[in-house]
């Protein structure tokens, strides 16, 4: 992935076609490009690029959410239930998700709360979420496992808090977190 003493960070999205290796295909690639202290280019990254609108369309029609190997820019459960009237803690659906090596950018927070995974294995393996606070608050993720190997928390502000898991392992092996508080409270394990 990418080295993660960097001090600063810029995203250009070019209309350049990005195919993941799983072969899903995006109109726009993000590069990424990560500074040191002395603004010297460290290491950049290509990830294909989906608007936000495009993902959130994607719940809306209940397909799979793939974004393994994006950028995804402002992702929030709160702004999608807000945008579609929905009130700010019902249960929003995340069919088949994955976001492996997907790096999440934001200016408030990335907002997973009052999700609902399915049965289904969910990864976000080497995922990084850049800048801002994450929060997967009151999520069910039921049966299949969460994987946040090798993910990276720069902010290190995160809210796990109230979450279900019914049956799977949660993988948070190598993932470094920044400074930030970090909220587990009243997460509840099934078997796994």
């Amino acid at each position: 992935m990418a080295p993660i003493q960097f001090y600063s960070y810029k995203v250009k999205i070019h209309d350049t076609p990005f195919y993941s290796d799983r072969g899903v295909q995006f109109a726009y690639t993000a590069s990424i490009i990560l500074y040191d202290s002395n603004e010297k280019e460290i290491a950049s990254l290509e990830k294909g690029y989906i608007d936000t609108e495009t993902i959130y369309q994607k719940i809306d029609e209940g397909k799979d959410l793939l974004l393994d190997q994006c950028y995804c820019e402002n992702f929030s459960l709160k702004d999608y239930r807000k945008s579609r009237n929905i009130t700010p803690d019902k249960t929003i659906y995340l069919h088949r998700f994955s976001a492996y090596q997907a790096v999440f950018d934001g200016k408030e927070a990335i907002d997973f709360s009052f999700c609902d995974f399915g049965n289904h294995y969910k990864n976000f393996e080497q995922a990084m979420f850049l800048h801002c606070k994450v929060v997967f608050h009151q999520c069910d993720f039921k049966k299949g496992g969460i994987n946040f190997s090798y993910s990276f928390f720069e902010n290190g502000e995160l809210d796990f808090s109230y979450n279900k898991i019914d049956k799977g392992e949660l993988n948070s092996k190598n993932s470094l977190f920044g400074d930030g508080n970090k909220n587990f409270q009243n997460l509840s394990f099934g078997d796994g």
